[in-house]
């Protein structure tokens, strides 16, 4: 079978626009000299030619900038500014999140930037970081190098060449995003009939987008839902003992000293608790000594992962000290929003603070900053070294870590090898599926899940999970995804769980097929007048996709399965209290509804169904580099405003049960999430 041209791209028989070394007439050549052809292909190869075209304006611009225009100034003072920035856009953001009082918070767009573009809270928390690492890395490449920053034959101010640099690096990595949007995901590009220089780059409500804004939704609500449930356990208590660092001041010196959490706000005490939840859930998805072993650079991700959340604490208490009028109309001002910390006093600090020795920590704070050479991400590396005594603090990325990116890059960076991965993430499914059954009390009749290699006459098959409820017999495939926080990651999980669908559907013919055999290499006992019914599944950690589902065949994680085996209602709105539910769904009420209604939710589970009930478009410019360039608008698919009708309203597939109290508690709820 003939490859397309956009999968000939993506296999890299072509260089892309984005890369170095790309050629418009290769590219157009390749193109020529393609045999499969589709509409797609030939959007993908014009976005190639106008991407290349406004990526090459923008470097032009950007020489021009340096070589005409620009100020006194050097890279590291470039780079205080762009982290300035970077932080005081979070800090704006941060203030406003209050004032979304009974919205749902995932459908909340506001237009707080430079184009007046309609964007998600969440879009814009993501683009106050990565919208100023291009010019970071470009500051910090020039400073490696060692290439000083020339004054230009006009300089301008300061202030005003730092916002045109801005400007231009963030329209950069707009380009890029959106080429990638469009090689990896599901984007086509429509030129205007009214403006031959006009485009849309549109997102379409494919299963594969609306799939992966689902699961990012219930990402981001599985994240708020563990605060409550953290508060009323007994991590909140036992991880109050923490220490962390807090700079004191001493007349005109600053010292950074070692402080117990119960010393700090609430906030800040549920942020470090929430940090530590995450890296006890690492254990779930990572093979302990990966995480505990002592690495070859000096330290183990557990003790850098430590380094990490007194950094994220740190930052809470630099934010706290940001001016409140937040405007700028001064480089002076705009540095108040860049903490710059003495090396040696925050080494002394995280020394008092974690109990590791000096050398450690310098070795770990080495590993955490930010540089160009191997290609780190500003995210999981949010520190700088500004000079010989000085690091500064990108607190925008600081505060609101995920500590699964961080762990995943992380690992690359240290060449860790993750080939046992999947065999821990097997096992937490396993272990999932069994304390759900046992716990149960409907469930009265089943095999306890495991693995095992089934070998008959036939053939043999390894199963990742295997199990009997009833007269369901329940088939498994595990996969271990990373982090799915690109275009080309979202790609690639997609790949991973295709392959994972003929692996499951083989492996539950070769079952079927040998049914008797399998349940006597088991241990069960079979029973002829009995029909067995064979469900299969994939199952992923990334936890994206869930809901998804390819003829018979869904896609789930071990929370979504767990929760159906182990309780028979679903909470769609909780109270003020966690489990005081107020809204739910019943799933079934006995022991062979159990088993009929399974299937049904695992293909459309309500906690995926809730995320993107309703999703709209939302439109936005791409600004426009001068009067000459192609103008591009996008269309992006977003939730949609959600309200508490909606939810009450909706046809989930199962019986919809209201507490007696749920009227007078739903109105007087702050937020719906």
């Amino acid at each position: 079978m003939k490859r397309s041209f956009k999968e000939l791209v993506q296999k890299g028989k072509v260089k892309q626009p984005t890369q170095k070394g790309f050629k418009l007439s290769e590219w157009t050549k390749f193109w020529e000299n393609s045999e499969s052809k589709s509409e797609e292909c030939k959007n993908l190869y014009k976005a190639g030619l106008i991407i290349f075209d406004a990526l090459g304006s923008i470097r032009d611009e950007l020489a021009r900038l340096y070589k005409e225009n620009a100020p006194k100034t050097s890279n590291e003072e470039l780079m205080k500014y762009y982290f300035a920035m970077s932080n005081r856009d979070r800090f704006i953001l941060e203030k406003k999140r209050g004032s979304y009082d009974n919205k749902n918070i995932f459908s909340v767009t506001i237009d707080n930037n430079s184009n007046k573009s309609e964007m998600t809270l969440q879009e814009v928390a993501d683009g106050c970081v990565d919208l100023i690492e291009k010019a970071i890395y470009f500051c910090k490449d020039r400073k490696n190098k060692e290439i000083n920053i020339l004054p230009g034959r006009e300089p301008i101010s300061l202030i005003e060449f730092i916002s045109r640099e801005v400007h231009l690096s963030q329209l950069y990595g707009i380009y890029e995003s959106y080429w990638h949007a469009m090689l990896w995901g599901d984007y086509e590009l429509l030129e205007s009939e009214q403006d031959e220089k006009l485009y849309y780059i549109i997102q379409k409500p494919t299963d594969f987008e609306i799939g992966y804004l689902a699961s990012s939704i219930r990402k981001q609500r599985l994240g708020s839902q563990s605060v409550a449930i953290i508060l009323q356990g007994d991590l909140h208590n036992l991880t109050k003992s923490d220490t962390a660092i807090f700079q004191k001041k001493n007349k005109r010196l600053k010292k950074i000293k070692k402080i117990n959490l119960e010393k700090l706000s609430h906030e800040v005490q549920i942020s470090n608790t929430h940090w530590r939840a995450s890296e006890q859930a690492l254990r779930d998805h990572y093979p302990f000594d990966i995480i505990t072993n002592l690495r070859p650079k000096g330290f183990s991700i557990k003790e850098a992962l430590n380094v990490f959340r007194c950094l994220m604490i740190f930052s809470y208490q630099l934010s706290e000290s940001y001016p409140e009028n937040n405007e700028v109309f001064t480089t002076n001002k705009l540095k108040s929003f860049c903490p710059s910390v003495n090396k040696v006093e925050l080494r002394q600090g995280l020394k008092e603070a974690t109990g590791y020795n000096f050398a450690k920590i310098i070795k770990i704070l080495d590993f955490i900053e930010f540089d160009t050479k191997d290609k780190k991400d500003i995210w999981c590396h949010p520190i700088l070294s500004i000079s010989k005594t000085e690091y500064i603090l990108l607190t925008s990325a600081l505060i609101t870590p995920v500590i699964e990116r961080v762990v995943e890059h992380w690992m690359v960076s240290l060449y860790i090898d993750l080939q046992d991965k999947g065999e821990i993430y097997e096992n937490t499914i396993l272990q999932s599926i069994n304390e759900s059954i046992i716990n149960n009390k409907l469930i009265t009749d089943y095999e306890t899940a495991t693995n095992k290699t089934i070998k008959v006459k036939s053939g043999q098959e390894e199963i990742d999970c295997i199990a009997r409820i009833g007269d369901l017999i329940l088939v498994g495939e595990a996969k271990s995804i990373v982090t799915s926080d690109s275009p080309i990651s979202k790609f690639r999980s997609k790949e991973t769980l295709l392959k994972a669908f003929d692996q499951v559907e083989r492996k539950a013919h070769f079952i079927k097929n040998n049914l008797c055999e399998v349940f006597s290499i088991m241990s069960w006992e079979y029973h002829n007048e009995r029909e067995y019914k064979i469900i299969s599944f994939v199952a992923n950690s990334g936890r994206m996709f869930v809901g998804s589902h390819l003829g018979d065949v869904p896609v789930v994680d071990e929370r979504i399965l767990s929760l159906y085996l182990e309780d028979n209602i679903c909470p769609l709105i909780s109270g003020n209290q966690i489990y005081e539910h107020l809204v739910w769904l019943e799933l079934y009420n006995n022991f062979d509804q159990l088993q009929q209604n399974l299937s049904k939710y695992l293909k459309n589970p309500p906690q995926i169904q809730t995320a993107c009930m309703k999703t709209t478009y939302k439109t936005a410019p791409i600004p426009m580099l001068n009067e000459n360039s192609v103008k591009l608008v996008t269309l992006r698919v977003i939730a949609d405003e959600l309200t508490q009708d909606d939810v009450l309203n909706h046809n989930y597939g199962f019986n919809l049960r209201i507490s007696n109290h749920a009227e007078n508690a739903l109105k007087n709820m702050d937020m719906f999430i």
